[in-house]
């Protein structure tokens, strides 16, 4: 995707200067029940027992499709009513992050917005 100074974007979070490319987004409303086919929790890692599940990560408010250069997959994340990045999953197709969105909350294709 061709970037300029009007695109969308939004702190990746992992440090330095990248910023995600915002593709789509969309506020989930209560018709957008997490199905239960998915459940997100917070990991650790431990030398003795691998990757330690802990606690489940709250509901997101809002699910943001996006890039983070040079990457050429797509990042579904999740964000709470203040904005912040929750969790996020990561998809080789913008088809795969909507399919993933769709399966998680049955948020259909019609729904999604541009960025703002």
């Amino acid at each position: 995707m061709p970037e300029n100074d009007d695109t969308p974007k939004m702190p990746s979070g992992i440090g330095g200067s990248s910023d995600y490319i915002i593709h789509r987004r969309v506020i989930l409303t209560p018709k957008h029940v997490q199905t239960g086919k998915t459940r997100h929790t917070v990991g650790t890692w431990s030398a003795d027992e691998g990757l330690v599940r802990g606690a489940e990560l709250p509901s997101p408010d809002e699910l943001v499709i996006a890039q983070l250069p040079p990457a050429q997959g797509y990042y579904l994340l999740y964000l709470d009513s203040s904005g912040n990045e929750i969790t996020d999953t990561y998809h080789d197709s913008l088809e795969d992050a909507l399919h993933q969105a769709k399966w998680e909350f049955n948020i259909e294709l019609d729904e999604w917005r541009p960025p703002r």
